[in-house]
């Protein structure tokens, strides 16, 4: 069960009493999509994202 889980087969649908995972199938887990929740990035965007928070955490073009 746990290799289904972390290989995302089935999810978690909760705990019992004694802290244990109850498991469910995905379908029944999540909730129905109703359309795009949000749009998927084209994939130059989240480097690009990445590289602008690393170079203002560095202090890159700010004023001094």
């Amino acid at each position: 069960m746990e290799y289904l889980f972390w290989s995302g087969e089935i999810y978690s649908a909760g705990r019992t009493a004694q802290f244990e995972r109850r498991y469910d199938l995905p379908e029944r887990v999540l909730p129905p999509r109703g359309g795009e929740l949000c749009p998927i990035p084209s994939p130059p965007t989240p480097s690009a994202q990445l590289v602008r928070i690393a170079a203002r955490a560095h202090g890159v073009a700010t004023q001094q």
